[in-house]
């Protein structure tokens, strides 16, 4: 399992990342009014491959698991049921479960 490398500042930003051999992109936004960070996929070029998904820890990603510019695994969110804007990067996380550790399973 891969945490990706997130920060609760900039309230906007986007990572790139290799997960399983492909290059993709995550861009994360705090969005106040609902009180929690989303995330957007996106492929390698930058343009987005799936829709905003809310962070809730203990469930995965709310994104297709198959498709052109997909990773192969599964991506997680970790941490506390109950967080706010600074908890990002520090007890709220997103894993990537590995294609190899999900045939584990």
């Amino acid at each position: 399992m891969k945490r990706l490398p997130l920060t609760s500042t900039p309230d906007r930003y986007q990572i790139a990342v290799t997960l399983d051999g492909v290059d993709v992109g995550v861009r994360l936004v705090w969005l106040p009014r609902a009180a929690g960070w989303y995330a957007t996929l996106l492929d390698a070029s930058g343009a987005e491959i799936s829709t905003d998904a809310r962070v809730t820890p203990g469930a995965p990603l709310a994104w297709p698991t198959a498709g052109e510019g997909f990773p192969p695994g599964r991506f997680i969110a970790l941490g506390p049921d109950d967080y706010g804007h600074d908890d990002l990067g520090a007890q709220v996380g997103i894993s990537y479960v590995t294609a190899a550790e999900l045939a584990g399973l």
